[in-house]
């Protein structure tokens, strides 16, 4: 669960986190909110809408949310897919895609705000940004896509919603180009 929630449910009394007017919406994002704690923050918070997105450094933005006056329910997921993202769900040992619905493997993205790459590290960017040419980035997290529904313009619809499952590998890889000088 992300460090503040954690925090607020188990240190802070429950009485003490009502508000007046409610919260319209909670969204977490860095740490999937497991599916488990929801119906405990649903007791605390029965009208606000609890809401996740999916986004890492390397997109500089997230790729997926879950839009605000969507309908309860599909809290445990990170939304639907951003305009102008894409997102294909890969199995990593045949290099396919896994149609949405048909199970999990390593989630890549695409969008205009995914870097090119990391400064000075040929190497990782090579195995991590711009697969098979076509813009493609390996994000690490095993996931799979699941039928659910967002509100789109004030109207609710069906989509396919991200569910992180796992973490495949880390794969930020950060060196200061500033060595230290004794």
């Amino acid at each position: 669960m992300p460090p503040i929630l954690l925090a607020l449910y188990h240190r802070v009394p429950h009485a003490k986190l009502q508000f007046d007017p409610p919260i319209d919406s909670i969204c977490c994002a860095a740490a999937p909110l497991p599916k488990d704690i929801v119906p405990q923050l649903q007791k605390i918070w029965p009208t606000t809408l609890l809401r996740q997105g999916w986004g890492m450094t390397e997109t500089a933005t997230c790729i997926t949310i879950t839009p605000t006056g969507s309908p309860q329910g599909y809290s445990h997921t990170c939304g639907a897919i951003v305009p102008n993202g894409d997102c294909v769900i890969m199995d990593t040992e045949t290099l396919t895609s896994i149609a949405p619905g048909q199970g999990q493997g390593e989630l890549w993205v695409r969008s205009p705000s995914v870097t090119l790459g990391y400064i000075h590290n040929p190497t990782e960017t090579a195995g991590m940004f711009n697969i098979g040419g076509e813009g493609w980035l390996r994000s690490g997290d095993e996931a799979e896509f699941e039928k659910g529904e967002v509100a789109v313009q004030g109207q609710t619809q069906e989509a396919w919603l991200l569910c992180i499952r796992d973490r495949l590998k880390e794969l930020i890889k950060a060196r200061s180009p500033i060595s230290s000088q004794s």
